[in-house]
Order: structure tokens, then sequence, then C-alpha cells
């Protein structure tokens, strides 16, 4: 069952893109920006295949607990695509972004900067277990973020993976952060909570997996 049909928000006009030249509309199913420029995509097949997974293993992409969660998702850069929902992100709220900024001692390591400022596109998919797990005697919905990062080529993507795993332990101090790359893509998994880190693990294993790929120490 898509996002879209467990959410009863629909009615909303929703943004495909912050870029102006893309049209508003409710939702997409093409992946292409331009008809001009097919492999000029919004998200990749990679992203897309993702999402349906996490649907499959008891996973949604509940809007509203996005937003509790992480206060830059919001349905100003919503994105629905095949009925399914992706948030597109400045660099300022990605992980990266959020230590640098908020951390005083953040600039006095070697996370490179100039390397994430290459980045053209950056689209977030939110995912949260659909019934909850019990602990403690209380509900906790476990939940995660797969940001995947757009560069122009795939040594920048290379060299921005590199430079981010060997860093992630500065990353999200207080859950850490999965990183892998494929193509002229990054890919960064992270979470809100520590132990959520270690449940949703394994889907990264998968993901880096069943794209050939693997993690970036």
């Amino acid at each position: 069952m898509a996002c879209t049909n467990q959410n009863k928000d629909k009615s909303e006009t929703e943004i495909i893109s912050n870029d102006s030249s893309v049209t508003i509309v409710q939702h997409t199913n093409e992946l292409s920006l331009s008809k001009n420029s097919p492999s000029d995509t919004i998200i990749t097949d990679r992203l897309l295949a993702f999402a349906k997974f996490m649907d499959s293993a008891g996973y949604s992409c509940d809007i509203n607990r996005a937003e509790k969660g992480y206060n830059f998702m919001s349905r100003k850069n919503r994105l629905i695509i095949k009925d399914y929902y992706f948030y597109d992100t400045h660099l300022k709220n990605t992980q990266v972004g959020i230590f640098y900024n908020d951390t005083l001692f953040a600039k006095s390591f070697p996370i490179d900067l100039n390397i994430f400022n290459k980045v053209s596109k950056i689209t977030s998919f939110f995912f949260v277990v659909k019934t909850p797990e019990i602990r403690y005697g209380e509900k906790w919905f476990i939940d995660g973020i797969l940001e995947e990062w757009k560069f122009p080529d795939s040594l920048t993507a290379k060299t921005a993976s590199i430079n981010l795993g060997n860093n992630e332990g500065l990353n999200n101090i207080d859950a850490g952060t999965l990183i892998c790359n494929k193509d002229n893509y990054m890919y960064v998994f992270t979470s809100r909570n520590t132990s959520f880190m270690y449940t949703i693990e394994p889907f990264f294993q998968k993901f880096a997996t069943d794209n050939k790929t693997s993690k970036i120490y």
C-alpha cells in the first residue's frame, strides 16, 4: 500500500521540486524532470525501489510523524512520486549541515564542506514503522531517513562519501550515520535515535547489496 493511501492529506497541492521551472502538481508518476532530458530525474529508481521495499517491510512514510520528528519536513518541500512521499532537502537541513552549523567545535574536524557544496540536489525519504514496539510500557515508533545526494559526477560523489564516511562518528553524534555511494550519488542513512539505528541498519545493508555497493568507513 503506497504512502498516499495511508495518509488522509491528499487534497493539498504538492510541490514536485523547489525549482521554479517544475510545475506544481498534486503528484507525479514520472521520474524525469524534463521530457527533453529523461536521464535528469527527480529521484533515482534506487530510491523509489527502497521506498517500495520499506512499505512491504512494515514501514510507512507517515507525513505527520515526519513533520513531528524532523522539522524541515513539511508540505512546502514534500514531493509525491508514484504515490510515495519524498522531501526536497536543502544542504543546511542534512545531517552534514545540521552538525556543522549547530556544533561549536564542528569546524575543527576534517569535514570538507567544499565537497558537499558541489551537490546539485538532495532528496530525503522518511520511513517509520507502522506497528510500534512496546518498550518500558510505551509505544516506540522506529523511524529513519535516507538522503539521496546528487553530485555532478561519480568522482565527486565518491570523494564526498569517503570524506563523510571517514568522519561519520562526528556526523549526527547522537545517532550516527551509514554512508555509501553509487554512480554520481551519495546515500546517507540516519535516524534521530541511536537505538533506532540498530534496527534500520539491516535495511541499509540490503540497499547497499541490491545496488552493488558497500558501506564507506
